[in-house]
């Protein structure tokens, strides 16, 4: 026919059939030679490769400059697949300390149970040197970081990572591929929680991992095995997402620097984190590296941890909700939510005490949550 769907069709299919079997047959055999020559396999069945998701995960690896993607359940899902792909016992991760506390527990309560050793470095101490003394299987990063939103020099990362052979690994989902695209920086592998910015509506959950074939290869072979594969129906939602992903992320960027801007003025707050700032530690990083500083703002309030909840439950724009990158503004306190069940002592040493709130700015006028903060602040 002349016409053809503007946007990607649902396959609802669990498995697909073909007119004789040695058309499946080269089917199956051609399903892993995509990731040798690039060319598109016919689909088999949806546990290996659906088209709706095939069209999400193109369009993503184009959005990040990836030769391909795979798309998964989830966040976690890429992230726990993706390094069960690569790491054995013995092996060695260097990652940050400064994750998102489900990342922390895949780390320090799964991999170690399966003789996989992992060193934790502060953003100051994940240097280089560092990389070249441990000389680790894979360094694993986030960039900004959950939640006190500390920017890592990539390259030097990256570079430093493949001096002694070790893969580099980022999750990019505070920054997305609007901000920055990491792989530029020589990153080898991008992982994504589409549930946030790149879904950007609340309302789907999912992952990508991003990069070079070579590197998906191991990857989609685990995600067959482990069955973490996207839905169509979630494929077809995010990649309506993606549509205007870059629209929603600027303003979010545009409404967070003055949120940002009027935190830092008000005296009930004794902290600011937001790479905008000149005050951060890594502004001049950040406006290198990123094209905005972020949709994420946090901050410490002058107060306990019982003050601090008081705080956020006067809040009536901001939505109590565990979750980010978003149309609507949110909010958390991160020690009873993403960083639950990170041991305190390593909430401590990294500035994540009962009083930080983290703002999630969503596509409200920025006046709008300006004066909501405001209120919540001033209450007697």
């Amino acid at each position: 026919m002349a016409g053809r769907p503007l946007h990607p069709p649902v396959w609802w299919s669990a498995t697909f059939e073909f007119d004789r079997s040695e058309e499946l047959v080269e089917a199956a055999r051609a399903a892993t030679r995509r990731f040798e020559t690039g060319t598109p396999a016919e689909p088999i069945y949806t546990r290996w490769d659906n088209p709706t998701v095939r069209a999400v995960e193109e369009a993503v690896a184009a959005l990040e400059n990836g030769e391909d993607a795979l798309a998964f359940a989830s966040g976690m899902a890429a992230i726990s697949t993706t390094l069960l792909a690569f790491l054995r016992q013995g092996d060695h991760v260097l990652a940050l300390s400064t994750l998102y506390g489900g990342t922390v527990e895949l780390l320090t309560d799964v991999l170690p149970r399966w003789g996989i050793r992992v060193t934790f470095a502060d953003p100051d101490e994940l240097t280089p040197d560092l990389i070249r003394e441990t000389r680790p299987q894979v360094v694993y990063v986030e960039s900004p970081t959950n939640p006190t939103l500390r920017v890592l020099p990539l390259r030097r990362i990256a570079e430093a990572a493949h001096q002694v052979g070790a893969l580099a690994v980022i999750d990019n989902t505070f920054a997305t591929p609007v901000l920055q695209q990491p792989l530029m920086f020589g990153f080898d592998l991008v992982v994504h929680s589409a549930t946030k910015a790149l879904g950007g509506h609340h309302d789907v959950m999912g992952g990508f991992v991003v990069g070079l074939r070579h590197w998906l290869r191991p990857i989609w072979d685990m995600r067959k095995l482990l069955g973490g594969v996207m839905d169509p129906m979630v494929a077809f939602m995010v990649h309506r997402g993606l549509k205007t992903l870059a629209l929603r992320v600027f303003h979010q960027c545009e409404t967070a620097l003055q949120v940002a801007r009027f935190l830092a003025d008000h005296p009930r707050v004794r902290q600011v984190f937001y790479p905008g700032l000149p005050s951060h530690p890594d502004h001049t990083v950040a406006r290198a590296q990123m094209r905005a500083f972020g949709t994420m703002v946090s901050f410490a309030y002058d107060g306990d941890m019982a003050a601090t909840q008081a705080l956020i439950d006067r809040l009536s724009v901001f939505h109590r909700a565990a979750s980010l990158g978003g149309v609507d503004s949110l909010v958390t306190q991160p020690v009873t939510t993403s960083h639950l069940h990170v041991d305190d002592t390593i909430r401590q040493r990294l500035g994540i005490g009962p009083n930080l709130v983290r703002l999630s700015i969503g596509i409200e006028p920025a006046e709008t949550l300006i004066a909501d903060l405001r209120q919540a602040l001033e209450a007697p």
